[in-house]
């Protein structure tokens, strides 16, 4: 029993590490956006390891964004994103892709005009190429999640215990 939790361990704080260091090498495009890809960890965090975990991740790979672009509005919006969307996953919806999608067009898109355009005053133009960022960045970084968590046995990698997945035709294609 002590081996099992210690491999639990040891394959949640390797995928924490890999969910900072996937906002630390991120993808610099242009104008100072900079695709990040920490999220696709946490989201494998929340579904082998459990939503705190899951939340506690979102946050600490959320850090580096303060470090990327000088404000913590963005190491908030990326903690609620993994409280948001943990907490609906499983519960209300299995689809991760849809209530990413969701949580970027509902919840944080006011958020960041409120944080961007009105607080950090930055022009409407930079705000919606914010919000369009940061939905895409989003939005494909949960198929890619998607994509590991069908079709891939990290479970066995990771040596943890999953229930059965039964997968709608809809999220196959």
């Amino acid at each position: 029993m002590k081996n099992k939790v210690k491999q639990i361990n040891v394959g949640l704080v390797a995928l924490i590490i890999f969910a900072y260091l996937g906002n630390y090498f991120n993808l610099r495009l242009f104008f100072g956006v900079d695709f990040i890809f920490g999220t696709i960890f946490v989201w494998l965090i929340s579904y082998y390891y459990g939503k705190f975990w899951g939340t506690v991740a979102g946050f600490i790979a959320g850090v580096h964004t303060y470090f990327l672009w000088g404000h913590i509005y963005s190491v908030i919006l990326y903690t609620l994103e993994a409280f948001t969307v943990n907490f609906f996953w499983q519960r209300k919806s299995k689809s991760l892709v849809l209530l990413t999608t969701l949580f970027w067009l509902i919840i944080a898109t006011p958020l960041i005009i409120i944080s961007y355009l009105y607080i950090l005053k930055v022009s409407l133009l930079g705000v919606l190429l914010i919000i369009l960022k940061q939905t895409i960045n989003g939005i494909l970084n949960a198929i890619i999640a998607s994509i590991f968590i069908y079709y891939f046995p990290l479970n066995k990698i990771l040596k943890v215990r999953t229930k059965k997945l039964v997968l709608p035709f809809e999220q196959t294609s």
